[in-house]
């Protein structure tokens, strides 16, 4: 084999073995990045189980504001609705009876009179500065997100960024 043939097949050697290093890499960051997720809920689920009256979780929430958490709405034997909030990195917690505070539902036709109809619009419930709050995000027409915080219990607008 000539020299530089043998040059070029060791340079594409460690050019391929780089690149399968870099995608295990890649791989194994999104990999943790989804599992801390993934064992937030998990924790949240064995608080629900062990310290609420919630026995059917109906619907769940994820919000990263001024710090993380993880949220679920759900019902009680009676059929009464809670709303609980978990804090994963100071593991509290916090339990709402659905009569003290804003539902989804509520929130949602708040914002939609108060900022119009918009496409794709989510809801998150979470926790912002000391206190549950309802975030609502949506896409404009222009292709910019528009996000509004609401405080849960009071349903009082409390941040409002447009345009980003």
């Amino acid at each position: 084999m000539r020299y530089e043939n043998r040059q070029t097949l060791i340079f594409v050697g460690w050019l391929v073995g780089i690149i399968v290093v870099l995608a295990l890499a890649a791989s194994w960051v999104l990999a943790a990045a989804g599992s801390s997720r993934g064992s937030d809920y998990r924790a949240m689920q064995s608080v629900i189980n062990r310290k609420t009256p919630i026995v059917k979780v109906d619907q769940t929430y994820h919000l990263s504001r001024s710090c993380q958490s993880v949220s679920a709405s759900g019902f009680d034997k009676r059929g009464h609705r809670y709303y609980f909030v978990f804090l994963p990195n100071s593991k509290r917690a916090y339990l709402y009876a659905g009569s003290k505070g804003k539902s989804a539902q509520t929130i949602l036709k708040k914002a939609k009179r108060d900022h119009g109809q918009h496409s794709d619009t989510t809801i998150n419930l979470g926790w912002y500065r000391g206190q549950p709050v309802w975030e609502v995000a949506y896409r404009k027409q222009n292709g910019n997100c528009s996000y509004i915080l609401y405080s849960f219990k009071t349903g009082k607008q409390l941040s409002f960024i447009d345009n980003l």
